[in-house]
């Protein structure tokens, strides 16, 4: 499951994940993503996964949300205590014009200021 917060004024799109992510989630995100680029030629992102399982549909869907606005984000914070999510983020910050940094979640305000600024 997704829970999210818009911060319209700094144009962050803000994730709480905590379990399975259904392809109803990543349709969610994707408009609010789509509201927020609207306003801001970029969008921040902060993902906050505590848990997350991502199978079949969603995540296709997710994988295909970003290659197509991988150049519409600013900066994406990940904030996760799991080990692959570490792996994963630093692998994917590698990537030519790439903002992105993974912080545990003992770090997330750390987290926060970043992605703000």
């Amino acid at each position: 499951m997704m829970n999210f917060v818009t911060h319209h004024e700094e144009a962050i799109l803000e994730a709480n994940i905590d379990g399975d992510v259904t392809i109803e989630d990543i349709k969610e995100m994707e408009r609010l993503f789509y509201e927020l680029k609207a306003a801001h030629k970029k969008v921040k992102m902060l993902f906050v996964i505590k848990n997350a399982s991502i199978k079949g549909n969603a995540l296709i869907a997710d994988v295909h949300f970003d290659l197509k606005n991988w150049r519409h984000f600013d900066k994406v914070a990940v904030v996760s205590d799991k080990r692959s999510v570490a792996v994963v983020t630093r692998l994917m910050s590698k990537l030519p014009k790439t903002d992105m940094k993974h912080y545990s979640l003992s770090d997330i305000t750390e987290a926060t200021t970043w992605v703000q600024t």
